[in-house]
């Protein structure tokens, strides 16, 4: 009897960690997606203010991952899925040529199309260094910089832009009288703190039209507003649109699996549409209003559902997805030079130091993807010399106490590595 075969559609950052999962169970799994490497969606603002590191950490070949030696990757789109015969219909990027895939389990990871940096289009990885490069380009060369929209991306980019090139003049536009919406309150405060503090200009209530080319990303005409009514145009050297047209990357779902909106239907457990053998995850799932379940390792729980499943094992073997209540991780990354700062559901955060961070990185690589080949510069950051602080002792203190810690924790809680973090912290400080 052969092994059990699950295909996922669509590689990004949670599919990818559903693979490393299953792959060392002895399942055969196929990964599908238009990106030749592994190219995240995190961090827009150290995309843009630092391309380097960010791609150091975020951009990175399929065959630096250990546990994917195991998994079939193939670069190409589905276009569609039968459901009852479970296949998969694919067209291979490289050539068009036309392929099924037949499925025991069907992984729906297909994210959403949102702005400039979310896309499908198949892309070669020079393709995409030389549109990060150029893109990068075009933020240096600008004096004065407005970005549209506050959601984390573009908190992310206001905030590091105006940190790496303290000269530019950055402004930001919210059309809320609050950045980071879906974010507990004191960390909407925080980091409308940070962004003050690092120079940008916060303007709320400012709710811009959308011109038809903001999907381009970058654009140099005057900024049109709908609210506040009477309000002049406002004009800059370039304009970041980080807002609007959310897309679903939904074209070869079947339509019984959609709602109104176009994301997947999905139960407690995951299961897309009442079929026990089809899950979904991430952007494309509505697994609750604010589709969370990426952020809140929804990719270990539908592993070992999808695992559980394929065991022949009950619902009893299955664990039910729980939303927080608020978002949570990190925001603002760890371009700053001084390490990153992770934001809690309970509205606290934990700096870690940039130089304990670049040791913990080989145990975040392990727990995470189950270790990697690949190496980090961490001196692609690049910053003034007065941007930067001095925590040689806070940062030896703070090693030889988290090291302690998540040994403990992920030992108890054997979760992983966001939840052993959550953990630590709530044990410290109160909700």
């Amino acid at each position: 009897m052969g092994k059990k075969k699950v295909v996922i559609a669509g590689f990004g950052d949670t599919g990818l960690l559903v693979a490393t999962q299953l792959a060392g169970q002895g399942f055969d799994v196929v990964g599908i997606t238009p990106k030749p490497c592994h190219h995240s969606q995190q961090e827009l603002g150290g995309r843009l203010a630092q391309p380097a590191l960010w791609q150091e950490l975020y951009f990175t070949g399929f065959e630096s991952y250990k546990k994917l030696d195991a998994v079939r990757i193939v670069q190409g789109y589905v276009t569609s899925i039968d459901l009852e015969k479970q296949l998969v219909q694919t067209t291979v990027a490289r050539d068009g040529s036309h392929k099924e895939e037949a499925y025991d389990v069907l992984l729906i990871a297909s994210g959403v199309t949102n702005g400039f940096w979310r896309t499908t289009k198949a892309e070669t990885k020079q393709g995409i260094q030389q549109t990060i490069q150029q893109q990068h380009e075009q933020i240096v060369n600008a004096n004065h910089i407005a970005v549209v929209g506050a959601g984390p991306s573009g908190v992310s980019a206001a905030y590091n832009v105006a940190q790496s090139f303290p000269g530019k003049k950055v402004d930001l536009f919210c059309s809320r009288d609050s950045v980071l919406p879906g974010y507990h309150p004191r960390v909407c405060a925080t980091v409308q703190s940070k962004l003050q503090t690092a120079g940008v200009k916060l303007h709320f209530n400012h709710r811009a039209k959308l011109p038809s080319d903001c999907d381009k990303g970058f654009t140099v005409d005057a900024i049109n507003f709908e609210t506040p009514k009477g309000q002049a145009d406002f004009k800059a050297e370039l304009v970041v649109w980080t807002v609007g047209k959310v897309s679903p990357n939904n074209v070869f779902i079947p339509k019984s699996l959609l709602n109104e909106e176009g994301f997947v239907i999905c139960d407690p457990y995951f299961r897309a549409g009442g079929h026990k053998n089809v899950f979904a995850i991430g952007d494309i799932a509505q697994t609750d209003a604010l589709r969370t379940s990426a952020r809140n390792d929804g990719w270990q729980l539908v592993a070992t559902n999808m695992s559980a499943f394929l065991n022949g094992q009950d619902d009893g073997a299955m664990g039910k997805y729980h939303p927080e209540e608020y978002k949570w991780g990190s925001i603002l990354g760890v371009w700053e030079g001084e390490g990153m700062e992770l934001f809690m559901k309970n509205g606290w955060l934990i700096w870690i130091p940039q130089s304990f961070w670049a040791l913990m990185w080989p145990l975040v690589q392990m727990f995470l993807w189950g270790g990697m080949r690949n190496t980090v510069n961490w001196n692609a950051v690049v910053l003034p010399a007065a941007k930067r602080r001095s925590r040689a002792t806070g940062s030896v203190i703070f090693f030889i106490v988290m090291v302690f810690m998540i040994r403990v924790c992920f030992l108890l809680s054997q979760q992983g590595y966001h939840r052993i973090l959550t953990s630590m912290y709530e044990l410290v400080v109160p909700k």
